[in-house]
């Protein structure tokens, strides 16, 4: 049996059983399953291998690891094993930068500060009496940053390549680095300013020098960015087709109390054209409008976008200490991250906690109605008010300071129904009873 199990471990990490994203195969008179995991589906597969072996009967697991490979388990079975999937495999899709995103014009260094048109559109300067976003870190998932751009010294506080790019993190494409001077380019006397120009960065790049990247590659920089303790997460990337992995990713991000922003796309003018991640409902999905406060041609119509903001013909910074103009909801998307950010430092300012839907919905109430009025799915709520939004958190409510435990020793005699009751009637609010028990 040994023999065998080593034998159909080697076939499964040398790729020779494959054919489904996730399966059991079972040779009942050995009693020996296999189980197939792709490493980005950790958590969803280890969640149905774990039911799988409760209901199966499973004794023990033994992971055998192949890290050019998917995670093979087999696990010894009491009896033998009828559980089978056959589901396709979910294919690794391609994400990319929202097509149609003008080539970068007006390449310059910089010797003033210039603030570009969408920082007095949006009124930043007032914002930034409130607060500049300090202390709140900001992941970028795009395609890496010029580490060494004057705007961003001292806070990128981490960085990750996902793309398996020779050359790192660094920013070969320039949208990455656009779209993080955006969100955080420092208020130094030069260059732009960006949103949040005190927040801190976390830089995570899953799209590669092509401006593409895997569906997995984007699913794990979004567990990266909550696991190095982002509050907001900005992605400025897209497809036509959903994909569960990166849903998952986000769903886990936002559970986590973390802000998941993303461009509506550029399919416009029109319906029905909002791409994803942008399209899934946990996101905040960001369209975008021009000088004149209207929406982009370009910006993908839908049902589920949420908010507009600047998105075209925007200035920020570019690798070599450059700055350069861009435009698409790839601009618009680190608007929104970067309010975001004030947000969050506000919250924290004022002893509040901001979550992902308490933000969506200071985003709605805050927003100035675009044209159609009302709600509608070029702009959904309208154009982000910073100021506006700001001045809500004032109407958070701030959570209930923690209880601090009460220690009651009970008799035996005690754990009866009455009993309880007298522990109730000391603190109305009880919620839960932790025994402890001694001999």
């Amino acid at each position: 049996m040994k023999a065998f199990a080593f034998l159909m471990g080697r076939l499964l990490s040398l790729g020779m059983l494959s054919g489904y994203r996730t399966y059991i195969a079972a040779a009942g008179l050995f009693g020996l399953g296999i189980y197939q995991i792709s490493i980005g589906e950790i958590d969803l597969g280890i969640q149905t291998l774990l039911s799988a072996c409760a209901a199966a009967g499973v004794r023990k697991a033994v992971a055998n690891l192949d890290v050019a490979k998917p995670l093979a388990i087999l696990f010894l079975l009491i009896g033998s094993l009828t559980i089978a999937s056959a589901n396709p495999p979910e294919s690794d899709r391609v994400f990319k930068l929202p097509p149609e995103e003008l080539l970068p014009v007006g390449l310059s260094l910089a010797l003033e500060q210039i603030p570009d048109w969408g920082y007095d559109a949006l009124k930043l300067a007032d914002a930034h009496k409130f607060t500049k976003g300090k202390n709140v870190r900001v992941a970028i998932l795009d395609t890496g940053i010029d580490l060494n751009h004057v705007e961003f010294k001292g806070r990128i506080v981490a960085s990750k390549d996902f793309s398996g790019s020779r050359n790192g993190v660094s920013d070969v494409q320039g949208h990455g680095t656009h779209c993080a001077g955006i969100v955080a380019a420092a208020d130094n006397g030069i260059g732009v300013i960006g949103v949040a120009p005190e927040a801190d960065l976390l830089i995570g790049k899953v799209l590669g020098d092509n401006g593409s990247g895997l569906s997995t590659w984007i699913a794990a920089g979004v567990d990266w960015a909550v696991e190095n303790k982002a509050k907001v997460i900005s992605m400025s990337l897209g497809s036509s087709e959903p994909d569960s992995r990166i849903r998952g990713a986000i769903q886990r991000a936002v559970a986590a109390g973390v802000i998941v922003v993303a461009a509506a796309g550029n399919e416009g003018p029109s319906e029905g054209t909002v791409g994803f991640p942008g399209g899934f409902p946990e996101a905040i999905c960001v369209a975008s409008i021009n000088r004149s406060l209207k929406v982009s041609q370009f910006s993908s119509r839908g049902t589920r976008v949420d908010i507009a903001a600047p998105g075209e013909a925007v200035r920020s910074t570019f690798p070599g200490d450059r700055y350069a103009t861009l435009s698409g909801t790839s601009m618009a998307t680190p608007q929104i991250a970067g309010v975001a950010a004030l947000a969050v430092a506000h919250a924290m300012a004022s002893g509040k906690e901001l979550t992902p839907s308490g933000f969506r919905e200071l985003l709605s109430k805050s927003a100035s109605d675009l044209p159609p009025p009302g709600r509608d799915s070029a702009s959904g709520a309208g154009l982000v008010r910073p100021v506006e939004l700001l001045a809500l958190i004032a109407t958070v409510v701030a959570p209930p300071p923690p209880t601090a435990p009460i220690l009651i020793e009970f008799g035996l005699s005690d754990l009866t129904p009455s009993g309880l009751d007298k522990l109730r009637q000391l603190n109305p609010r009880l919620e839960r009873i932790t025994f402890v028990l001694k001999p």
